[in-house]
């Protein structure tokens, strides 16, 4: 759980927070992390619809919550060194809420023989309510439910992307970070309690999930620690103020210098300014409309109720979707067929072909140029060997020969002189 949620996945988040005056002095490379980012978080969060394997469903959750980290450091051209504070703050909420996810669905698997398939449990809420509930406290959180610590961090991303839209002043592509962000709430929403909804509601839809058996105690206790900090995170931390000082106290010491503006640790109240952007001052946040603001915690609300609507009250017959005749449907189901670029085109016809001329190169060049230097030396060897006739005549005729020779070239040489 710890290395999926918290550790190995989000090690790239961590570097770009720490390389980041790097890249502040190459605003144009943040703005293509930012696009990344953004198009990650969406990308991801589509896929999550179709999905049916509950770790699954969990790690494309976990691919698009990087993209919102990813996006919010991409921001960074605009909102300074302040982005890291996001980013970071997002990393470790996530870290807390997504490690509770991924060590109940163990539990939900460990309790019914490893079923993964959320369309063959149901009903397991009964059997399993520590395990139900710890996974309903990190969904919430996931979702960004108000006051869990989604909350806090993931609608700040929103926020700082909106205002890198209108300081950046990009063009019309500035949006798109927002707007895939803002889409990527709705999606998660869904997929999220759709994988709750099918798992721990209604009636048991395989033999294990009949007699569920819940997890012991430690595990139990884990998931309440968990769960206590995924839900109370945001609120402990003042919103992530605290979390933002013990940046600046962490990094107090340091000083980066990029683009020409000298940055003395990560101080949010003198956020740099490029291209004379004004973002914060004194950390208060202007220009930000209050439909933006709510945009997202409605959004989310929408994914609740269609998830709520389809898996819980099966209010509409997903069956006429989910088929073959579906072109969408397949579209994701198929990962949006990047699997057969990769596998059958690239691995397979692209490798190859370089894999043939490399045989070729290696076989007749490379090889030939060995084996033409092996024949000529054999050659050589072959028509030297005839001299060596081992008949003592014809040594001696060859020592007369040449001793003649030199005597001969020794009387011209003197003759000449």
């Amino acid at each position: 759980a710890l290395i999926h949620a918290a550790t190995m996945v989000t090690a790239g988040v961590y570097l770009i927070a720490r390389a980041f005056p790097i890249f502040l002095a190459a605003p144009h490379a943040l703005a293509v992390v930012a696009f990344l980012g953004a198009f990650t978080a969406l990308y991801a969060s589509t896929l999550g619809l179709v999905v049916n394997d509950l770790k699954r469903i969990f790690a494309y959750s976990t691919i698009s919550q990087l993209g919102y980290m990813i996006a919010v450091l991409g921001c960074g051209a605009v909102l300074g060194v302040a982005s890291v504070a996001y980013a970071l703050f997002h990393l470790v909420a996530h870290a807390f809420f997504k490690a509770l996810l991924f060590l109940s669905s163990g539990s939900v698997l460990h309790g019914i023989n490893n079923i993964r398939d959320i369309k063959e449990m149901g009903g397991l809420l009964k059997g399993m309510p520590w395990t139900g509930y710890a996974m309903l406290f990190g969904a919430l959180a996931l979702v960004a439910f108000p006051f869990t610590a989604g909350y806090y961090s993931k609608d700040r991303i929103i926020e700082e992307a909106y205002l890198y839209a209108t300081a950046h002043h990009p063009g019309e592509l500035g949006y798109l970070p927002w707007i895939f962000l803002v889409l990527g709430v709705i999606l998660t929403a869904t997929y999220t309690f759709r994988a709750w909804y099918l798992a721990m509601t209604g009636e048991p839809r395989s033999h294990p999930a009949v007699h569920p058996h819940e997890c012991g105690f430690w595990m139990k206790t884990t998931l309440v620690v968990l769960s206590f900090f995924a839900i109370f995170l945001g609120i402990i931390t003042g919103g992530g103020k605290a979390f933002w000082h013990f940046l600046e106290e962490t990094f107090v010491e340091e000083t980066h210098t990029a683009g020409g503006i000298v940055y003395h640790g990560l101080d949010l109240h003198e956020i740099a300014e490029l291209g004379g952007n004004h973002l914060l001052e004194h950390g208060v946040v202007h220009h930000i409309p209050a439909a933006v603001i709510y945009l997202p915690l409605l959004l989310m609300i929408a994914g609740l109720g269609i998830a709520t609507s389809v898996y819980y009250r099966n209010r509409v017959d997903v069956s006429r979707y989910v088929s073959k005749d579906n072109p969408l449907y397949q579209i994701l189901w198929n990962k949006y067929y990047l699997d057969y670029l990769f596998k059958d085109i690239l691995a397979e016809k692209i490798i190859m072909t370089v894999f043939t001329f490399w045989d070729v190169l290696d076989r007749y060049v490379i090889d030939g140029v060995v084996n033409l230097l092996s024949w000529i030396t054999i050659r050589a060897g072959d028509v030297s060997r005839k001299v060596q006739t081992g008949v003592v005549q014809n040594y001696a005729a060859a020592v007369i020969f040449g001793v003649s020779l030199l005597m001969i070239l020794v009387i011209m040489i003197r003759g000449g002189m």
